[in-house]
């Protein structure tokens, strides 16, 4: 959803169909899930209409050093609860943003709303621009923590993620019968994303494409689809690097075919799950699932 916020935006009609949310414990729990579950969020600034792509990172304690009996210095991780920054309520932070011109235009912004997916919905936050600050060498914008937020019910399908190095991987066949071995980001039961190697304009909304899944222990399958979505946004290990995320949606007439692709979201979402609560539960997190 796009849309521009100015001072006299009368938000009474839209207003009803959202959930508002105040409770400053579930709002803490629905930004640290989002951070656990490494989910791309959605940045717009006041009075502006363009939406700019990031995500949430930790704000990660210095390395502490150590000097071995021979002298040497070595650097090791303290010990650190993931997310937990979040529990003083004070602010959050996100990656640099895609396109770049809105990491300066966030600093004029008195007022910020962020988006991010909560299962079939969307929440979105107010803030504002607190500072940029530096983690570990690495600048983050910091944005002050919300106190509102607004649910709002999009209805789409749920995609789960894949949050560890995996074998999943996705071959795309571009219609000049160029191919690539892609990393699979996410699956849904109607569409996936998939990091894409090719430089602009190779791909383009609404060109049509064949992908062929290959997920370990599963099956493989091809299907076509059709190109919905093209994201850039910095990388979550390297916020120096952009990568640009390709969101594709199936094209399935055949019920056969159209049950694949539910099959695999369920072994994925388990695996998924898995990992998310073995973080969650080291990390003192209560998250937030859809049901």
């Amino acid at each position: 959803m796009t849309r521009a916020f100015t001072s006299e935006t009368d938000t009474t009609e839209f207003m009803k169909d959202y959930n508002i949310i105040t409770d400053a414990n579930r709002i803490q729990r629905h930004l640290q899930t989002a951070l656990l579950e490494e989910e791309v969020v959605e940045v717009q600034m006041q009075d502006r209409s363009r939406t700019f792509f990031s995500h949430m990172v930790d704000e990660l304690p210095p390395l502490e050093e150590f000097t071995e009996e021979d002298g040497s210095v070595i650097l090791q991780e303290p010990e650190y609860q993931e997310g937990s920054y979040l529990q003083r309520r004070e602010l959050l932070l996100i990656a640099p943003m895609e396109p770049v011109n809105g990491n300066g235009l966030i600093r004029r912004s008195q007022q910020v709303f962020f988006r991010f997916p909560i299962g079939t919905n969307s929440l979105e936050c107010t803030s504002r621009f607190l500072a940029i600050q530096t983690v570990r060498g690495n600048p983050f914008i910091a944005l002050e923590f919300p106190t509102s937020c607004q649910e709002l019910t999009q209805r789409r399908y749920y995609r789960s993620k894949l949050l560890i190095e995996n074998l999943s991987k996705v071959i795309v066949h571009l219609p000049d019968k160029e191919v690539a071995i892609c990393s699979l980001l996410d699956i849904g039961v109607n569409g996936l994303a998939f990091e894409n190697p090719w430089p602009p304009p190779r791909l383009s909304l609404g060109m049509h494409v064949s992908i062929q899944l290959e997920i370990p222990d599963f099956p493989s399958y091809r299907l076509s689809g059709v190109v919905r979505t093209l994201i850039n946004c910095r990388k979550k290990k390297d916020c120096h690097a952009v990568s640009c995320r390709c969101g594709i949606q199936f094209s399935v007439e055949d019920i056969q075919v159209a049950n694949q692709p539910e099959r695999a979201v369920a072994a994925i979402q388990r695996g998924h799950l898995r990992i998310l609560r073995e973080r969650a539960d080291e990390a003192g997190i209560e998250l937030m699932l859809p049901l």
